[in-house]
């Protein structure tokens, strides 16, 4: 299980035992053993040796370590299967045991059993896990399956162009959103971006083919809150375009196949009926904009030139009265590979979820293809669009929301002592300093593999203390100094880019302690969209 661990920023770790799918796991070369990795993995189980170590506490406000670390198995099998609506764990302590359902909502446990006195269950528990349940009595999401290999060849062969973006070992999906007339799509090669959480979105991004067409889009799986508007929604609302917004073609929340009208959302999972506000639902959308991360760039050029593109459509939101509340790395992306990009679109802003709306209601404007008629006369129309307009109260949801790695010293601030305060741009400005650092150093790290050992370990400290950790007090103290690390490296960083993010800094640093004394000095410059979008302008012409 732990060979998945080789991919950078995916943690090793892993159960006691695994229960495999061997249909999924592609055969080894000559004389070489199938290798088994975390995707392969259908449930696991995690031992203790004393029956005091199970997972039920007298005080609901502990939890208990076979919880946390089983809980941590889930995420990383979520993660490794991206379609996975929840996970199953068999925890076994002493000679008791239990089963556990990790989910978006969090988790249930069976009733406790003796695996001595209860020994008929205990067999029927595992054989279910290991022979008897279905990849989707398992959790896999019945509105995705995996493309059989005949069917995967046939595309293969039918879109030459893509070949080489599919792997060999790693399986294509074949997606819908549930309904009977959902068009389907195949995933090519694998996922852009795969959340490590549990609790939070799970959110996925691929690169997808539609079946029976040459359109390839950019396609979103995560869970939204049903208290808030959804997300397709909110790009539906927006008025006008940019070159450098992530360009909206569908979407929508994800049906049960063969119940249309139920949503595949926790209560409905776990079978409390009627959802409530308090709900999360499987959300999928589907973007023109194509991309690839900003840590993959060729040039710091391209890099300042596509975080600037995405700070100026950030501009152009905001001018709307949308404030995006999430900006993060996995939010912000290059123009893809081998294109020329227009001027300003040399990257873009995604993901609006998170999106806080001033107006109380969201203006909805769909389009809908009106094909060919024949008129009076034997003539054909032209083909055209009808546009419908439709009017949502906004549904806000949570206030303090975003990455923490990558949220404003500000907020962080607020949430540590529970306080609310009013997001304003020059938060998610801030976000996007930060932005750009984590991928310098992302950048800097990932060519380390070149570099001798010291100076590998010396790059991995410097991308962990600014950006590793996960305690927000730990974060905080990072804020804004953490990015004084990157001018030090010198073998890495040009000079431009060195000087770009120490003014950053600078500037960072005296809107903190304006923040912690306003008596200080009330003439400091705020952090602004003009502000930073000038010395990304400034620093871009020094690299022609």
């Amino acid at each position: 299980m732990k060979s998945d661990a080789s991919t950078w920023g995916f943690p090793k770790a892993s159960p006691d035992f695994g229960m495999l799918d061997l249909s999924s796991i592609t055969p080894g070369r000559s004389g070489q053993k199938p290798s088994a990795l975390s995707r392969h993995q259908s449930s696991f189980c995690e031992v203790k040796p004393t029956p005091q170590q199970g997972p039920k506490s007298t005080d609901p406000d502990i939890v208990k370590p076979i919880v946390a670390q089983a809980a941590d198995y889930a995420r990383l099998h979520m993660s490794a299967r991206p379609f996975q609506l929840f996970s199953i764990g068999l925890l076994i302590f002493g000679s008791q045991f239990c089963v556990a359902i990790f989910d978006r909502g969090g988790v249930r446990f069976s009733p406790i059993h003796d695996m001595w006195t209860d020994t008929g269950i205990f067999i029927r528990v595992v054989r279910s896990l290991t022979c008897h349940l279905s990849s989707v009595e398992l959790g896999q999401d019945p509105s995705v399956q995996i493309l059989p290999d005949e069917d995967r060849r046939q595309w293969i062969k039918d879109t030459a162009e893509l070949v080489y973006k599919v792997s060999e070992s790693f399986p294509t999906y074949a997606i819908t959103t549930g309904s009977q007339d959902s068009p389907c799509w195949y995933t090519i090669g694998f996922p852009l971006w795969v959340s490590l959480s549990l609790l939070g979105r799970g959110t996925s991004i691929w690169l997808v083919q539609e079946k029976g067409t040459d359109n390839t889009f950019v396609l979103k799986n995560a869970w939204r809150s049903a208290g808030r508007s959804p997300e397709s929604n909110i790009y539906r609302s927006v008025k006008g375009k940019h070159p450098a917004l992530a360009e909206f073609h569908d979407g929508g929340d994800v049906v049960f196949p063969g119940h249309p009208g139920r949503y595949i959302t926790v209560d409905n999972l776990r079978g409390i009926s009627p959802s409530s506000e308090g709900d999360v639902v499987l959300h999928r959308l589907l973007l023109h904009s194509i991309g690839r991360p900003l840590w993959e760039y060729s040039s710091e050029k391209e890099l300042l030139q596509g975080i600037r593109a995405a700070l100026s459509a950030h501009r152009f939101l905001c001018d709307q009265g949308i404030l995006h509340r999430d900006i993060s790395p996995g939010n912000i992306m290059l123009s893809s590979a081998g294109t020329q990009p227009q001027e300003g679109a040399e990257g873009f802003l995604m993901d609006l979820e998170f999106a806080h709306i001033k107006h109380s209601s969201l203006d909805i404007t769909t389009h809908t293809a009106v094909p060919p008629v024949r008129a009076p006369g034997g003539r054909m129309t032209a083909p055209t669009q009808r546009s419908h307009t439709s009017f949502e109260d906004v549904k806000r949801g949570a206030t303090m929301t975003g990455t923490a790695q990558f949220m404003a010293r500000e907020i962080l601030d607020a949430i540590l002592g529970n306080e609310q305060i009013e997001r304003e741009p020059r938060h998610d400005v801030e976000s996007f300093v930060y932005v750009l650092g984590y991928s310098v150093m992302r950048k800097s790290v990932l060519g380390s593999r070149n570099f001798d050992q010291h100076t590998r370990e010396r790059l991995h400290r410097s991308f962990y203390s600014v950006f590793g950790r996960m305690r927000l007090d730990d974060i905080l103290k990072e804020r804004p100094l953490g990015l004084l690390e990157i001018p030090k490296l010198r073998q890495h960083v040009s000079e431009p880019m060195s000087t770009l993010i120490t003014k950053l800094s600078m500037l960072l640093i005296r809107a903190m302690a304006i923040h912690l004394d306003p008596l200080l000095d009330e003439t400091v410059v705020e952090i602004t969209h003009e502000v930073v979008l000038s010395l990304l302008d400034m620093t871009i012409a020094q690299m022609n």
